[in-house]
C-alpha cells in the first residue's frame, strides 16, 4: 500500500509543477525532493522519530 500512496503522490506534486509552470528539467529532482521532505513529515506526524 506504501508503494501505491507513494505512486499518488508523485502524480500529483508533478500536476502541480505543471500546472505553476515549473521546469520540465527540474521536475524530477523537485519530485523526489518534495517526496522525501513528505517521508520526514510522515515519521514525525506519525511519531516513528528514528534517531541516527
Amino acid at each position: 500500500m506504501r508503494s501505491a500512496v507513494q505512486s499518488k503522490l508523485k502524480v500529483m506534486i508533478k500536476r502541480l509543477l505543471r500546472k505553476y509552470g515549473y521546469p520540465p528539467d527540474q521536475e524530477k529532482i523537485a519530485t523526489d525532493l518534495v517526496l522525501e521532505q513528505a517521508k520526514l513529515f510522515a515519521e514525525e506526524w506519525a511519531g516513528v522519530v528514528d534517531d541516527k
